[in-house]
C-alpha cells in the first residue's frame, strides 16, 4: 500500500507523511498524560519542600523564644479590643499585635491593686 501511495501524485506526499509518522503522534500523545504526570508529582514535591521547609523554621523561631524565657498565650478577645489593638498597632507601627498585649498586661498588673 505504501508503494502505492508513493507512486502517486505529489499531492499524496502529506499523506505519506502523515501515514509514516502516525506513529510517533500517537507516542506523543501517549506520552502527554506522563508530562503532566510529572509536572504535576514535580509541584507536589517543591510544595512539600517549603511546607517542610516552613515547618523547620517554625519550630526553630519557637525553640528561640522559649530560650529567651516566652510562653505562648492563646486567649478570645472582645472584636473591639482587637480592633482598639489593631489601631495602636498602626499608630506605632508595629508588625504584630504582640508588644502591644504584653504593653497593657505589664500596666494592668503593675497598677492593679494588691490584695
Amino acid at each position: 500500500m505504501r508503494d502505492e501511495l508513493r507512486t502517486a501524485g505529489s499531492d499524496d506526499f502529506l499523506l505519506i507523511y502523515k501515514y509514516q509518522h502516525r506513529a510517533l503522534e500517537n507516542k506523543g500523545l501517549q506520552n502527554r498524560a506522563n508530562q503532566r504526570l510529572h509536572v504535576t508529582m514535580t509541584r507536589k514535591m517543591i510544595e512539600s519542600r517549603r511546607t517542610e521547609d516552613v515547618r523547620k523554621n517554625v519550630a526553630a523561631h519557637r525553640a528561640r523564644l522559649a530560650a529567651a524565657g516566652q510562653v505562648a498565650l492563646n486567649t478570645y478577645v472582645p472584636g473591639e479590643l482587637i480592633e482598639a489593638i489593631d489601631k495602636l498597632k498602626e499608630q506605632r507601627g508595629v508588625q504584630s499585635r504582640a508588644p502591644i498585649i504584653e504593653e497593657a498586661l505589664r500596666f494592668y498588673i503593675e497598677n492593679a491593686p494588691r490584695a
